[in-house]
């Protein structure tokens, strides 16, 4: 992983890219979390070819820094939710399926932004 001093990785919003996954993920993001980034190396863009999910990567100076998978779903209403003379029970939804920040940028409200960006 190359090494990056604090300076390095200070951002304003113009840093910031966010960029659909297009082949390979990022070989240096490591989010801490061995679900999250086994996630992104091994099924994110297999999971996208076969439109299943798709992940958009943030990427700051160049660098990964944090990663949303998004899948459509539906939620299906039960009788009390659904608004009157509504005939159907499934409605859909957007489901954030996996999502992570490299531990070098944790803590500076990339994950908020990620879910803001959803």
């Amino acid at each position: 992983m190359p090494s990056h001093s604090p300076e390095d990785l200070a951002f304003s919003p113009g840093d910031l890219q966010m960029i659909p996954l297009d082949g390979a993920p990022p070989a240096d993001f490591d989010c801490g979390v061995e679900e999250q980034n086994g996630f992104l190396r091994g099924r994110a863009w297999r999971d996208q070819c076969q439109s299943i999910s798709v992940t958009h990567v943030l990427y700051v100076k160049g660098v990964a820094a944090a990663y949303v998978t998004l899948m459509a779903d539906r939620i299906m209403l039960g009788p009390k939710e659904k608004p009157k003379g509504v005939a159907y029970s499934l409605v859909p939804s957007l489901k954030v399926a996996q999502l992570g920040v490299d531990v070098r940028f944790q803590r500076r409200g990339l994950g908020e932004m990620m879910i803001g960006y959803a």
